[in-house]
């Protein structure tokens, strides 16, 4: 007899089609023939491509600073998110942890605002000053969250 499987087999098998369709994009498989045999948009695969930083393919050689920056901004917070995370099941636990991890985005909060004072000189004249500003409050309020982090 076959027992049913609850939400945990759904969660499962869309981890295990997501390893998959990572597997054949890595390979270098067409986006065209991945969004087919794994019945996904390109809007689905676009997304999941950004939300996991996954590298880019078949572009140039030119060094994409703005992009790289992004990236990182990206990196920085999935990896606070994951923090906050792992802090709360620790306070529920009564545990304390985490600090390398919060000593870890320190310093790359750090790289984060030593790329973008060099992408404000390497782009003088280029960049808007909206833009610029709102790369600085962003690299601002992710410096916040590190110190309340480190609080905690």
């Amino acid at each position: 007899m076959v027992e049913e499987v609850g939400d945990e087999g759904g969660e499962l098998d869309e981890v295990a089609r997501w390893v998959r369709i990572r597997a054949d994009y890595d390979d270098g498989m067409l986006l065209a023939e991945i969004l087919v045999k794994h019945g996904i948009s390109s809007s689905q695969l676009s997304a999941r491509i950004n939300k996991e930083v996954w590298p880019r393919r078949n572009r140039s050689r030119v060094v994409d600073r703005p992009m790289i920056i992004t990236r990182m901004f990206r990196v920085l917070e999935r990896q606070v998110v994951d923090l906050e995370l792992e802090m709360v099941d620790m306070a529920r636990g009564g545990t304390r942890s985490g600090d390398k991890e919060v000593v870890l985005l320190g310093k790359l909060a750090s790289t984060l605002g030593k790329l973008m004072a060099f992408d404000a000189l390497a782009g003088a004249g280029r960049r808007t000053k909206a833009r610029t500003r709102q790369m600085t409050d962003v690299h601002h309020k992710l410096i916040e969250r590190i110190e309340q982090l480190k609080r905690a």
